[in-house]
């Protein structure tokens, strides 16, 4: 059985200090375990409450290793999670809602980013819509030394953590490194910050938004992003995404 990573207590502490608290509550909003089988065609929400955010394996069920119709069930931190090839297609669609989008909230997942270089993009969750400049995208991105950094778009910015995780993931010998990673965000007070397997790593501040949301017309994706990066797409495991 899976169990629960309760960061917010660190959140507290750390941005209490930060001027506001970016603390999301200690109830999950959504929770996908990404422990489906080959064959399923449902990316499920473990959380009933407010509602069932299950997602839908896209363009096609979830499949065995070598058969890249839609995301790949592979030994991950935690069980089984899914890898996405980095075609920027094979994806984790879910409706997006306003439960979805609260004003405070903490976005965490666990991350094995394939090795891929510099400057490449390893999407996470995105609901980023280009035409209206809603939504967000939660991404690692490809450095020098076999390492990637948490990052945060939205409200027309990019946030970056001050530490970097292992990119080292070969899908092929179920060897490499997973990591948790996570970033808390108070869009009424205009704080955040970013962790790394739960400890601190890096606040920023922002203009707070006339509303406190950053629901977009678009749905949320989980191992793909809606709008194509400047650089290329690059291979990613991901297992235990959830929003509180």
């Amino acid at each position: 059985m899976k169990q629960a990573h309760y960061s917010w207590l660190i959140l507290l502490i750390v941005l209490t200090g930060c001027g506001g608290s970016s603390t999301p509550s200690p109830t999950y909003i959504a929770y996908w375990k990404l422990d489906e089988t080959p064959g399923s065609s449902t990316i499920a929400d473990s959380i009933a409450n407010p509602t069932n955010n299950h997602g839908a394996a896209q363009p096609g069920p979830v499949a065995a290793w070598g058969n890249f119709t839609g995301p790949t069930t592979v030994p991950a931190a935690v069980n089984t999670g899914l890898y996405f090839p980095g075609d920027g297609s094979i994806r984790v669609e879910v409706p997006n809602t306003t439960d979805l989008n609260p004003p405070a909230f903490y976005l965490e997942a666990r991350v094995a980013p394939v090795l891929c270089g510099a400057g490449v993009f390893y999407p996470i969750v995105d609901t980023w819509d280009s035409n209206t400049g809603t939504g967000y995208t939660f991404y690692l991105e490809g450095e020098p030394g076999n390492v990637a950094r948490p990052k945060l778009r939205m409200l027309g910015s990019t946030f970056a953590a001050t530490a970097t995780v292992p990119a080292n993931y070969d899908p092929t010998t179920n060897s490499g490194t997973w990591t948790r990673v996570g970033v808390s965000v108070n869009l009424s007070a205009g704080t955040g910050v970013f962790l790394i397997n739960g400890n601190p790593a890096g606040s920023f501040t922002f203009a707070p938004p006339s509303t406190p949301s950053l629901l977009s017309p678009l749905a949320l994706w989980i191992g793909a992003a809606h709008t194509h990066p400047t650089a290329m797409w690059c291979e990613i495991g991901l297992d235990e995404v959830f929003i509180q």
